[in-house]
Parts: structure tokens; sequence; C-alpha cells
């Protein structure tokens, strides 16, 4: 996707605020920081966001739709469970570990009080799509039928500590030991629920 100048300078000011909230944390991040890290004027942050909020509402929002278009992949009709759930895994670790920032930045804001309830609204559609896919593993009797949100939490949790785990123990690993690494947490997450 082709983006115009502005579309461009407003992302600009998105990764750098995400960079920066990463870092500091929400409430240490002064807006003159953002602006300065991103080479513009602090009224020209306002030209693209009313207030420090609605940037951190739409930080979040692109973030988590960019997590929902790897956990909500399509699966095929033909494909067997078990290949989407660890396709979807496989595919969610390799994207965590190459957008850290991404990860923890979620982690932080995962719970806040700063997500308007619009927002919140958006990404609980996105969960539904989700918990749907989930549960097909339980009706198939592929997966245990535990409570559909204990088993979302297991499958999500288990991938963020997988990821987690890989960036900060296994700094140096190679692609291939960060494929195996991830594959042997699959197979630990998966003897948990599978039934």
């Amino acid at each position: 996707m082709i983006l115009g100048k502005k579309e461009e300078r407003r992302q600009e000011i998105l990764d750098h605020a995400l960079k920066l909230f990463v870092e500091k944390g929400y409430h240490q991040t002064r807006t003159s920081e953002i602006t300065n890290s991103v080479g513009i004027g602090k009224g020209t942050l306002f030209n693209y966001f009313n207030t420090k909020e609605d940037l951190i509402n739409e930080l979040y929002t692109q973030v988590k739709e960019e997590v929902y278009s790897i956990l909500i992949s399509e699966k095929a009709p033909e494909e067997h469970i078990y290949n989407f759930i660890k396709r979807n895994w496989m595919n969610f670790i390799s994207w965590g570990i190459n957008n850290y920032n991404k990860i923890r930045f979620i982690m932080q804001m995962e719970d806040s009080p700063l997500i308007s309830e619009e927002m919140k609204s958006k990404i609980e559609l996105q969960d539904a799509k989700y918990a749907a896919l989930y549960q097909e593993g339980i009706t198939q009797g592929f997966l245990k039928d535990i409570p559909l949100i204990l088993g979302l939490t297991l499958y999500y949790q288990a991938m963020l500590t997988t990821i987690h785990y890989i960036v900060n123990s296994e700094p140096t690993a190679t692609e291939v030991e960060q494929l195996e690494i991830s594959m042997k947490a699959f197979n630990n997450y998966l003897y948990g629920v599978r039934k």
C-alpha cells in the first residue's frame, strides 16, 4: 500500500510514539519527546491527533489489528485444525520476534483504562472471530472442552511467553533454533489442551 505524505507522517509519529511508550511508559513519555524524535513541532503533532490519548488509542488499535491479521488467518476447509493452530502459532511467534516492541506495547496496554470504549468494541469484534476459530477445535474434538476464554487465554499467553523467552533468553538464536524452541513450546502447550 502506497501512503501519501500526510499518511506517512502520521505513521512516522505512531512508530516513534510506540518506541517511546515501550521504553518509558505512556505517562512518562511527553508529547515533546515524540515530536523531537520525529523532528516536528509540538503543534504539528496535534494536526494528526487531537490528544495524546487519541494517539495511544490509534496505535493500540493498529497493533491489535496487525496481531489479529495473523491470528485470524484463513483456514482452508480441508485443513486439519492441528495444522491451522500450528501455522498460526508459528506465524505469530515469528512476527512477535521481529516486532517485539509491538508485543511489549500490547502487554503494557492490554487492560489499560487509557484505551477508549470505542477501541475496545473494535477489538471485541476481532476477539469473537478468534474465539470462533478456537471453538472449531473444541467442536471437532481436537481440543479439550474447557471454558473458551480460558482456552484462548492459554493459547495467547503461551505464544507471548514463547516470544518473550526467545527474545530475552535466546537473543543469539538462529532462525532454525528459534523455530525449534517455538515447536517445543507449541507441543508443550498442545499437550495441555489437546483432547
